[in-house]
């Protein structure tokens, strides 16, 4: 009888690490048609992860013994609530008179930075003005204010079930250069005010 085959040796956890980098890359090169810069990606990222969690404000979302303070996550998303109440208090009082607090959709929206509600080009398109605005968290708190007076049309004829729903499944067709352009408007029409100063957590 022939003799067995000798058992597979299994890779060591480096080797398996190498092959695994080695994959990914591929995967990033086919996706990228073989670009040069493709081989910068996972760096890249790492870069804009540090300047998100470095900029002034935002990592106390993420702080439990920041949630009583004004640069809590509780604070940001009352400062939702206030900003609509600013710029659409129709739209304000209608989530209020339906008993749906920020938290409902906006925590989402903050901690995830939109990524869970938007498509992948469109979450490209706001993190690319996020990185280039001298203050992230106060223009992520004026989209998240443009999101919700996007949808105000449906919001306005809605019951509590098909708010929420409509909140938490944004659209995920929704115009997201008009969301910016929105969101912009609301950050001019408060910059030489004194409200503006409640928002950027001074």
């Amino acid at each position: 009888a022939p003799a067995p085959a000798p058992a597979p040796i299994a890779p060591s956890a480096d080797q398996a690490a190498r092959a695994a980098s080695a994959a990914a890359e591929g995967r990033v090169r086919a996706a990228t048609g073989g670009l040069e810069w493709a081989r910068y990606v996972e760096a890249d990222s790492f870069f804009c992860f540090l300047a998100i969690m470095a900029s002034p404000n935002f990592r106390e979302c993420f702080l439990k013994s920041a949630d009583r303070t004004a640069a809590g996550v509780g604070a940001r998303l009352a400062q939702v609530t206030q900003l609509l109440e600013i710029h659409d208090a129709e739209v304000a009082g209608k989530l209020a008179a339906l008993s749906i607090p920020p938290q409902f959709f906006a925590f989402r929206w903050i901690t995830l930075l939109f990524t869970q509600d938007l498509s992948l080009p469109d979450v490209v398109r706001v993190w690319d003005s996020l990185f280039s605005s001298d203050d992230l968290i106060e223009l992520v708190l004026y989209i998240c204010a443009a999101m919700v007076r996007h949808v105000r049309s449906t919001l306005l004829e809605a019951d509590f079930a098909t708010a929420v729903k409509l909140l938490q499944n944004y659209p995920r067709d929704s115009d997201v250069a008009a969301l910016l352009a929105s969101a912009d408007r609301m950050v001019q029409q408060d910059a030489h005010s004194q409200r503006h100063h409640c928002f950027i957590g001074k």
